[in-house]
């Protein structure tokens, strides 16, 4: 009898432990569920960062844009033009103020000098910034399209075109805001 006693206990106590092949799967399953979830967490990571490029980027282009055209709107006429600068003037009676907006393609940047000569950035990491001028004159026949102005004094509106790029934190591509403008110059 104690013979028989013995071995339920003994076959009881090898239940208890886990066989090699149980094992084998269990951490076979917990690889695949880290691995998961790892690569769940990278892909956020990778999409929450994206995602925050293009909000800052659209932010950057939205006050930029919000300055230049508070400004173009308030001026007299444009001084002195160039694909990647102007210069403008409020009318005489009005202080006589002047402001420069100029894209600086050595550093990428977007910068407005005010009347007191102080230097604000209003965009930065811009690959690409150009101004194109026109007459008020539409062309016969079509909607939003301007003759080009000849010299700085013709212009009265002013289109602005730019590529900003920002990297991204966990990959090797670029967050990009491509953004255009039209502004008329009211006075």
């Amino acid at each position: 009898m104690n013979l028989n006693r013995h071995s339920k206990e003994s076959i009881a106590k090898n239940r208890n432990g886990w066989t090699l092949v149980e094992m084998m799967i269990s951490v076979g399953l917990g690889a695949v569920i880290m691995a998961a979830v790892a690569s769940t967490y990278i892909f956020s990571n990778r999409t929450l960062d994206a995602t925050a490029n293009y909000a800052e980027l659209d932010r950057q282009s939205r006050n930029a844009l919000d300055k230049v055209t508070g400004v173009v709107r308030e001026v007299a006429k444009a001084t002195s033009i160039s694909p990647t600068s102007v210069d403008l003037q409020t009318l005489p009676d009005a202080a006589n103020h002047f402001y420069t907006v100029t894209f600086r393609s050595n550093n990428n940047t977007l910068e407005y000098i005010g009347t007191n000569g102080t230097t604000t950035v209003l965009l930065k990491g811009c690959s690409y910034f150009h101004f194109s001028y026109f007459q008020r004159t539409p062309l016969p026949n079509t909607t939003m399209l301007f003759n080009p102005a000849s010299s700085a004094d013709d212009t009265k509106v002013i289109i602005m075109d730019w590529v900003c790029k920002k990297t991204n934190y966990m990959s090797i591509t670029d967050s990009e805001s491509i953004q255009t403008a039209k502004v008329v110059l009211r006075n």
